[in-house]
């Protein structure tokens, strides 16, 4: 959960709608196949209730740091391809929840053909 306080009250947002939010905008952006999973992260995720390639944390006041493991496609421009991607995703993460994104990481764990 993360906590957002202000004058009126509090807000709590839970991590699994960042993590949808994040999942949604990754598979829409041009080049990449889908976040991407392996047997540890899927076995990690039935103990732990974690989402598939996607962790999000705050670590510090109204910032976001995000690691995202994703699928691409091959012949695409990879570099472009990952900063349209964490360029979006700061965005809308902004524009939907007024949270700032502080640091992005993304793994490409596989290319498809």
């Amino acid at each position: 959960m993360l906590l957002e306080k202000n004058a009126i009250g509090k807000v709590e947002i839970a991590g699994a709608f960042f993590a949808d939010l994040v999942n949604s905008i990754a598979a829409e952006s041009f080049g990449v196949v889908g976040t991407s999973s392996n047997f540890l992260r899927n076995f990690r995720s039935l103990v732990k209730n974690s989402d598939n390639g996607i962790v999000v944390r705050k670590e510090e006041e109204d910032k976001l740091y995000i690691d995202l493991h994703i699928e691409i496609k091959y012949g695409v421009n990879i570099a472009e391809t990952v900063k349209n991607l964490t360029e979006k995703i700061k965005y809308v993460i902004k524009d939907c929840a007024g949270f700032e994104t502080e640091n992005i990481n993304v793994y490409i764990d596989r290319m498809s053909v």
